[in-house]
């Protein structure tokens, strides 16, 4: 007992566990010694690198060296192991197909929405090669789209009518049908043949519209007769579109020179000078284009007008 006590009473005291100071006190008063003196440590770096630069550039290139061996190591393992994932797929088609179906099975959610958010980053791309699928053998498209008819009659009925629901498409449905059977029952008392239309699929659209970009933008074509149709097309179809408006300008116009006691002047070579000069104005090249070139446009675009006239009159009559 008497040497216990005589160690004890020799004995420095021991500090708890708890006044001993921990890392993350060490580590948060280095935090705000370096926090409260940045420009005194940048100074000390400073002047050390001066006084050591010969050392501070040797431990530069020592870490750059020892950055990239790291990177150099990272990236072949990595090889190594797309190349071991690689073989043993080639070597087990059949368990990578089983894994993948499963794990479809598993996250649905997950594949649908990588779907969606494929296909909102890349919506014209998709849409392209599903239209060229679709292109490349319209008999097989045109077949599935039967069955799928044939499979869903309920939800072909249920899309019809929630379709018709509004009450506008709906009512010009019906007028439209109408239209069609009085138009028809007029042609049969007149001993005229049927109305004979030919309903262009989207496929033929597209197809179209290749073709028409191929003949327009084709360099080997003349410039001259591509410049030519292009005009040509532009101004019947800013005529068809405008023609009634740029009529009673034309008409407008003529009445106003009369009333200056200007000589008179045809509508109708007011209405197409307007229109050649608007059309040239959007243009971005007519320098190839004659006098010649344009009279055949506007004879052609006068043609144009007078078959959508007497189309609009028949249409009226019936």
């Amino acid at each position: 007992m008497i040497m216990n006590d005589l160690s004890e009473k020799g004995a420095a005291p021991r500090k708890s566990l708890a006044e001993h100071p921990s890392v993350d006190d060490e580590a948060d008063k280095r935090r705000q010694y370096v926090a409260a003196n940045r420009d005194r440590i940048r100074e000390m770096n400073r002047l050390w690198r001066a006084d050591h630069l010969e050392r501070a550039r040797q431990i530069n290139r020592d870490s750059v060296r020892r950055a990239t061996a790291r990177r150099h190591r990272e990236s072949e393992r990595r090889a190594r192991g797309r190349e071991r994932a690689k073989r043993w797929r080639e070597a087990h088609p059949d368990r990578r197909r089983q894994y993948q179906q499963r794990w479809m099975d598993e996250n649905r959610a997950k594949v649908r929405e990588y779907y969606n958010r494929y296909y909102d980053s890349h919506r014209d791309e998709v849409n392209a090669r599903a239209a060229a699928r679709r292109d490349a053998d319209p008999d097989r498209t045109k077949q599935i789209s039967k069955e799928w008819a044939a499979r869903n009659k309920e939800r072909r009925a249920e899309l019809q009518r929630t379709r018709r629901s509004d009450p506008g498409t709906y009512q010009s449905e019906l007028e439209v049908n109408a239209a069609a059977r009085r138009l028809k029952r007029s042609l049969r008392r007149a001993g005229l043949p049927p109305k004979r239309l030919h309903p262009t699929t989207a496929a033929e659209r597209r197809v179209h519209e290749r073709e028409a970009d191929v003949y327009f933008n084709d360099l080997s074509r003349p410039e001259h007769l591509r410049q030519f149709t292009v005009f040509a097309e532009s101004l019947t179809e800013h005529m068809l579109k405008n023609g009634a408006r740029m009529r009673e300008f034309a008409k407008a116009y003529v009445e106003t020179r009369a009333r200056i006691g200007l000589p008179p002047v045809p509508v109708e070579t007011i209405l197409y000078a307007r229109g050649v000069e608007i059309v040239t104005e959007r243009m971005r090249r007519i320098d190839l284009l004659t006098s010649h070139d344009v009279a055949a446009a506007v004879r052609s675009t006068k043609a144009e007008m007078r078959r959508d006239e007497r189309q609009r009159q028949f249409d009226h009559f019936v």
